[in-house]
């Protein structure tokens, strides 16, 4: 039984799907603004810890910035 070969004409060249890392421009802006809140709280964490060193709480002051730290690295990670 001989069996022939698919066509490869009928196959598109690129299948996106969900993770396929291939992005539409239109997914571009939902990309980039999914990264909004955690840089804000980043931000904030920042901010914390300035306020907290300006006081001279630096206990205080090293624990904000290892939070940002962190979040940092999970929302980049």
């Amino acid at each position: 039984m001989v069996m022939e070969k698919p066509q490869l004409d009928s196959v598109p060249a690129e299948v996106p799907s969900y993770g396929s890392g291939v992005v539409s421009e239109t997914d571009g802006e939902k990309m980039n603004s999914k990264y909004i809140f955690p840089a804000i709280l980043i931000g904030l964490q920042l901010g914390a810890g300035v306020v907290c060193f300006i006081q001279k709480d630096i206990r205080m002051a090293m624990y904000w910035f290892a939070a940002s730290v962190v979040n940092a690295c999970a929302v980049l990670g």
